[in-house]
Formats: C-alpha cells, sequence, structure tokens
C-alpha cells in the first residue's frame, strides 16, 4: 500500500471532513472509494466529470434544440 499526500483548502477538508464523519466514512475511506469508482467506470465518475455539471447540460440540450430548428451552424470537427 503506498501513501498519498494531497493539497486542499482548509475550509475545505473540515467542510469534507464533517460531511464524511457523519456518513460514518473516513477521509482515507473516500479517497479509496473514488479510486474504485474510476477502476470500475475506467474513467471519471459521472457525478465528477464537469461534462456532466447541469449547466452544462442545460447549455448543450439548448444547443442541440437550436440545431434542430436550424438555427445554428455546423462546423468540421479539426484533426489535432
Amino acid at each position: 500500500m503506498c501513501k498519498i499526500t494531497i493539497n486542499v483548502d482548509d475550509r475545505e477538508k473540515e467542510e469534507v471532513q464533517k460531511i464524511l464523519s457523519e456518513a460514518g466514512i473516513s477521509m482515507s475511506g473516500a479517497v479509496r472509494m473514488y479510486f474504485d469508482a474510476i477502476r470500475k467506470e475506467g474513467d471519471i465518475p459521472k457525478s465528477i466529470d464537469p461534462f456532466y455539471d447541469p449547466e452544462n447540460l442545460k447549455r448543450i440540450r439548448k444547443s442541440a434544440d437550436e440545431m434542430e430548428r436550424g438555427l445554428g451552424e455546423v462546423h468540421q470537427l479539426i484533426q489535432a
């Protein structure tokens, strides 16, 4: 087993630690749960991935609606 050190804002750590404590989960346990979720999904968990942020999804739905109504402009993808 290895040891991981991270830097986080003191207030954020305290807030998260309180939430985890109320759930009976240690900080280490929460990090292990996050690692397990990444391994199982083979990706960043959807609830954390910024793509799935409600505001981003709202913007995507709006753009898709505009495209369906013929109000958008189609662009070719640029291959890197």
